[in-house]
């Protein structure tokens, strides 16, 4: 074995135990890097998720991604700190950026190999703020559909000022959640250790492209529709399905009489869009309702014309970062969506990108924005601008510059 001093650093991108949504924005992070340092991803599933996620795993490990498989998720902890203590004998330095992963087997290692050791919490919205909007009566998408979801989030918020703390860097998403951790812990010690990184986009992945727009729109037959479309999840109250449904109505009937409705939801979220669609009376013909992998979702926003991304004016949509908005942007697209999301409101008022509105509930201030919005940027140029702004390439250097310096 080499002494300690001849080997390397090892850098670990470590995610969720879920392979059904964001790993491939989980993934571009890694990917920017990797030319620069020694970077791996990393999540551990117990038997039961890789049974139900087997597909997944495949392609994701043909794809580079490590995935430990372990038979209950009672051993996560232990396996977990054993698997670092395994990297931290074949390197010289581990650093551990952790997205939607507890510090606390970290801190276990750290007792033992101390400065070898580092780690990065990643926080993407404020748990606070998150369980006062879904207790919200008129934010409940149904009776007790919350109730778990909010005590587990409660038990997390109890114990994040101590983790906040103990972690050696802190990845937020905006400087408005940054300086609201100051201000909730009075601690200004955390000042010097939190890093704002945008949720971010692969700008790679999402540009314009005119043929992609003919071939999508042809094949599912979208050439003589105006098409407004909606991508993400839909298990929180906050994504607004609901209202995005009234507002395509309200188009319709007022504007677009051609007016047709992309939703690319994930499939465990289907349900939920079904029960909206048939609530609000929206008709066969004027929907499409699809899961698709990551690596489709430019084409079908080159297809469309109108983004609709809904967000109130609440603390948890000004300290948020939501990377579905960098996708609609960096594809040219006209995005219809709010002045109250964190860095993107800012920088879409401040340069006249966007149809922006204030109330989300308001027929007529949505109808009015849209019909007054002219477009100043070409595509081309609009891309490009959200490229500078809010890639994942835009802050790759910093992004490295953490690491290393950790």
């Amino acid at each position: 074995m080499q002494p300690i001093k001849n080997r390397k650093t090892k850098y670990i991108y470590f995610f969720r135990g879920d392979l059904r949504s964001h790993v491939g924005i989980y993934k571009c992070w890694s990917d920017a890097a990797k030319d620069s340092i020694d970077i791996s991803m990393l999540t551990i599933l117990d038997w039961k998720t890789y049974l139900d996620q087997k597909k997944l795993v495949d392609f994701y490990r043909a794809n580079g991604i490590i995935i430990k498989v372990i038979p209950s998720k009672r051993l996560k902890y232990i396996f977990t700190v054993l698997y670092f203590i395994s990297l931290l004998i074949e390197n010289k330095k581990v650093v551990v950026h952790l997205r939607k992963q507890s510090p606390s087997p970290f801190n276990f290692v750290k007792f033992f190999f101390s400065e070898r050791i580092k780690y990065i919490i990643e926080i993407e919205g404020d748990l606070e703020s998150e369980i006062q909007y879904l207790s919200l009566e008129k934010n409940k998408y149904k009776y007790n559909f919350y109730t778990k979801t909010i005590q587990g989030m409660k038990k997390s918020a109890a114990i994040l000022g101590g983790q906040l703390l103990k972690a050696d860097a802190i990845f937020t998403v905006t400087n408005e959640l940054k300086d609201l951790f100051i201000w909730r812990y009075n601690k200004f010690t955390l000042r010097d250790k939190i890093y704002i990184i945008p949720t971010g986009f692969d700008g790679e992945k999402f540009y314009p492209d005119r043929s992609l727009r003919r071939k999508y729109r042809k094949k599912y037959k979208l050439d003589d529709k105006y098409v407004m479309i909606f991508t993400g999840n839909l298990n929180y109250s906050w994504q607004n399905i609901k209202r995005s449904i009234e507002v395509f109505k309200l188009l319709q009937k007022s504007i677009y009489q051609n007016i047709y409705f992309v939703m690319l939801i994930r499939r465990q979220d289907h349900c939920i869009a079904k029960e909206f669609i048939e609530n609000l009376n929206l008709k066969d013909n004027d929907y499409l309702l699809l899961n698709v992998p990551h690596e489709e979702v430019n084409g079908f926003l080159n297809a469309s014309d109108l983004g609709i991304l809904l967000r109130e004016d609440h603390t948890l949509n000004k300290v948020a970062s939501p990377g579905k908005l960098g996708e609609y942007l960096s594809t040219g697209l006209t995005v219809l969506t709010t002045k109250h999301i964190g860095l993107y409101s800012k920088e879409m008022m401040k340069n006249n990108v966007g149809v922006l509105i204030d109330d989300i509930y308001s027929d007529n201030e949505i109808l009015e924005k849209i019909q007054s919005y002219k477009q100043t940027k070409t595509k081309e140029e609009q891309s490009q601008w959200a490229m500078r702004k809010f890639s994942v390439q835009a802050y790759k250097d910093i992004y490295i510059e953490t690491l290393e310096g950790l």
